[in-house]
């Protein structure tokens, strides 16, 4: 940790906790890009730059339990025709649908035991 994502002029956009298609740039917490980027000093002591990577972190992984939740949220309005789905935006609906199908797809994954056979 962090993954970097640079802007044109090779400034620093974004940190991630993990590598994604925006950020597949590796730095060390200690450099003085990441420092600056934060809003830190560089120093040998960095705990700053450290609590703020880690808040970081907390809000990525928050960002993504949020996605889930407003997936589900979408689809039960759509399900009880408080929405259409038509009533979104075209890029919302195809974002939408390209998750509905990654998610079907998990749920299709083949059972890897077969409950007539023992296990040993």
């Amino acid at each position: 940790m962090p993954y970097i994502q640079r802007n044109t002029r090779d400034k620093i956009l974004a940190l991630y906790a993990t590598p994604n298609y925006a950020g597949q740039e590796f730095l060390d917490t200690d450099s003085a890009e990441v420092a600056a980027f934060l809003g830190t000093k560089h120093s040998p002591n960095l705990d700053q730059a450290h609590d703020r990577l880690d808040l970081i972190d907390e809000l990525t992984r928050s960002d993504m339990e949020s996605i889930r939740i407003i997936d589900d949220l979408v689809e039960l309005l759509v399900k009880t025709n408080s929405i259409r789905l038509t009533d979104l935006p075209e890029a919302a609906r195809a974002k939408l649908l390209e998750r509905k199908r990654a998610r079907a797809g998990l749920t299709v994954l083949p059972d890897l035991l077969d409950d007539e056979e023992p296990l040993l």
